[in-house]
């Protein structure tokens, strides 16, 4: 693969202790010094009586929100945390925020808003991430991130691509991007994929990294030893070394 790119992989090891080894065979580290283990998910009520998101996030976690959907039903959403810096969070086809509080919980930890909101249908849509990144900013924050795993990474992409504002960057779980989208990205990327993932492989994820040839900065982590797709990484042995990496990755472009 062409040295200009500079590409990087980031290659876990599944019984490695945060170690990483680079695509040259050097010793390299994808974490932050004193990397935090995976934050469990709050608890919080089976049946909540009062606004929620899916169940999983109340009025205790931050702002619940209610907006139309691309249907004209009501849907909810919420926006955690505070700060200038925030991000977008988009769920793969047919799942739902429930499974992204591992890293909504991390980033606000790590001092960042994070939106996390419902969709009326399994189809992910970048007109609809626009207009949460259009609340987003509007709550205070001035540096948007964008993150989606799945077809939720696939059309955060698109939305990168399209935002008025220029995205902080893009993170992409696991999701098939098209080539015209990433001909045009110009702002970060970090994609992440198992190694034994059964919608992107490792070689077809390197190949959409090679396409994004205007994204500034573009590493592409495999996690070894996995088949878990998108957020379903976050349940794995090595949900602390996906979440260090994300955030690392935000905190470099955070500005």
């Amino acid at each position: 693969m062409p040295r200009k790119l500079a590409l990087v992989f980031v290659l876990f090891a599944l019984t490695a202790c945060g170690g990483t080894v680079g695509a040259e065979g050097a010793a390299t580290t994808s974490s932050a010094a004193g990397s935090s283990t995976a934050s469990p998910a709050a608890t919080v009520s089976a049946s909540p009586t009062g606004p929620n998101v899916s169940g999983c996030f109340t009025e205790a976690d931050g702002q619940v929100f209610r907006y139309r959907n691309a249907v004209g039903d009501e849907s909810a959403g919420v926006i955690m945390g505070d700060g200038p810096a925030g991000a977008v969070i988009t769920y793969e086809l047919n799942g739902t925020v429930c499974s992204w509080r591992p890293l909504a919980d991390r980033l606000r930890a790590a001092g960042y808003r994070v939106l996390l909101y419902e969709r009326s249908s399994g189809t992910a849509r970048a007109d609809l991430i626009l207009k949460m990144a259009k609340r987003l900013r509007k709550a205070g924050v001035t540096r948007v991130f964008l993150i989606g795993g799945s077809m939720g990474g696939t059309k955060s992409i698109t939305a990168a691509t399209q935002l008025k504002e220029p995205a902080a960057a893009v993170v992409n779980l696991a999701g098939s991007p098209s080539y015209d989208d990433l001909a045009h990205l110009d702002v970060p990327l970090l994609q992440i994929t198992a190694e034994r993932d059964n919608v992107i492989s490792p070689t077809q994820m390197e190949e959409v990294a090679e396409a994004a040839v205007k994204s500034p900065d573009h590493p592409v982590v495999i996690v070894r030893g996995e088949g878990a797709h998108a957020s379903h990484l976050f349940e794995t042995d090595q949900a602390a070394m996906v979440l260090d990496t994300i955030v690392t990755f935000l905190d470099k472009h955070r500005g």
